[in-house]
């Protein structure tokens, strides 16, 4: 999560995905917890711990309940403070966790509840911002801990077993995961991002093992073994999510097995003959506003994206798009980009973007090329590389009301212009059935 988000990934469609996926693994993990935690001794332990399981999904959806129905009013009026907001995030956490110590349950399934209750909270960005040092602070804490915890007794098995589970993990695991991202139809290249992204082992499997060896139903070498497993996989998987990129490139001609019929014919049908005045890659926040303009303009354009729903939504009202990941380059080969006059990208990835731009130079160098960056240094990076203009969102919003103020000065009068005509624009985008935020690649 905190590499995905470092690179600005968590809007991505395999950001989605894997946040996705790993929702489901905790939760998997937290029955898992309910249950051993339920466990009795005798013939009648599995019924025991059924019956736990059963009562903690009582109370979950109790805790769900309160979440929903009570939790917005007090969020709402704590949050007028930002030190309330933050201390009150920290008590509902600790609250949560001692209600489930209490009834027999493990805190840390009432941490992990606690944590998703609050992200359906309207103030949840809000919240996530102000934890972020404490959490980076506990992390590196977390990391001493399991350090600490590996007994050197029998280090050799232990090695020699983490290093097969470790390659398991790294190897299997995400072989598993693009196997079954094919099935689904996705791009070759989002089936490696996510296999890449997911390739640890999580870190409940520590909770899950520690309280095996708690009840003594595991030993404590199993349990070495799976924390030097994680630490290994967590380090290395680290540098797979970094080098993601330059990975896909190096593996990209062998990952074709993971694009099934139903990809490979989109891809077949994806070969256009029409040319267009201009091709907009990625329809997210910006895209709109784009392709209103182009109407204006009467120019024929082209949006590519890589989320399915999207482009379903463009198909529905007839604007002219195809299913493609802007850095596969065998999609930039299909698309009419030789007679293009403008192409623009709404990608906030920085090495998508070079080689959109590298591509665009090398077959069509009259084109005028906008792009995006999110950083100064990465606007600067795609200048350099000839690109005509960078659109950098964080700054326009700025930009534009600087201009408002040099226009109108503190005139309410035009504000109140100005109002009226936002309203009518977010009227529309509700009434073209517009999402926000949209995928972001």
């Amino acid at each position: 999560m905190k590499l995905l988000s470092d690179k600005f990934q968590l809007d991505s469609l395999y950001g989605k995905i894997s946040i996705g996926a790993l929702i489901i693994q905790d939760l998997v993990a937290m029955g898992v917890l309910m249950f051993i935690s339920s466990l009795g001794n005798g013939k009648e332990a599995v019924g025991l711990g059924v019956e736990g399981v059963l009562v903690g999904i009582g109370l979950i959806v109790i805790l769900f309940l309160a979440g929903y129905f009570l939790l917005p009013r007090i969020t709402r009026t704590v949050a007028k403070s930002q030190e309330l907001l933050f201390l009150f995030s920290i008590c509902w956490c600790f609250l949560v966790a001692a209600i489930f110590s209490f009834v027999g349950f493990s805190m840390e399934i009432g941490a992990l509840l606690a944590g998703v209750i609050l992200s359906v909270s309207p103030y949840a960005t809000e919240i996530s911002s102000k934890v972020r040092p404490l959490r980076d602070f506990f992390l590196i804490i977390f990391f001493i801990i399991l350090g600490l915890k590996i007994q050197f007794s029998n280090i050799g098995s232990i090695i020699v077993n983490a290093l097969i589970f470790s390659a398991i993990a790294l190897i299997l695991k995400p072989l598993i995961l693009m196997g079954l991202m094919r099935v689904f139809g996705y791009t070759k290249r989002t089936n490696f991002m996510l296999g890449t992204t997911l390739g640890q082992i999580s870190e409940f499997s520590i909770i899950v093992l520690g309280l095996g060896v708690s009840m003594g139903y595991i030993g404590s070498d199993l349990l070495n073994t799976i924390i030097l497993t994680l630490i290994l996989t967590i380090l290395i998987s680290t540098y797979f999510t970094i080098y993601s990129e330059p990975l896909y490139r190096m593996f990209s001609r062998f990952l074709v097995i993971f694009e099934n019929k139903k990809a490979r014919e989109r891809r077949k049908k994806r070969r256009l003959e029409k040319d267009y005045d201009a091709v907009l890659f990625g329809y997210n926040r910006i895209g709109f506003n784009l392709l209103t303009s182009l109407k204006k303009l009467k120019r024929s354009y082209l949006v590519v994206d890589y989320n399915p729903d999207v482009v379903k939504d463009l198909v529905k009202f007839r604007i002219p798009s195809i299913y493609g990941d802007a850095y596969d380059l065998e999609l930039l080969e299909d698309l009419p980009l030789e007679k293009a006059k403008l192409i623009i990208s709404t990608i906030p990835d920085i090495e998508t973007n070079k080689l959109l731009l590298q591509f665009v130079k090398t077959v069509n160098p009259k084109a005028l090329v906008v792009l995006r960056a999110h950083t100064i240094d990465d606007a600067r990076a795609l200048y350099d590389l000839g690109a005509n203009y960078v659109l950098t969102p964080h700054f326009l919003g700025g930009e534009y009301l600087a201009k408002m103020l040099k226009h109108y000065g503190t005139d309410k009068k035009d504000y109140e212009m100005e109002k009226r005509k936002h309203l009518k624009l977010l009227e529309k985008y509700k009434s073209k059935g517009y999402r926000h935020p949209e995928v972001e690649r």
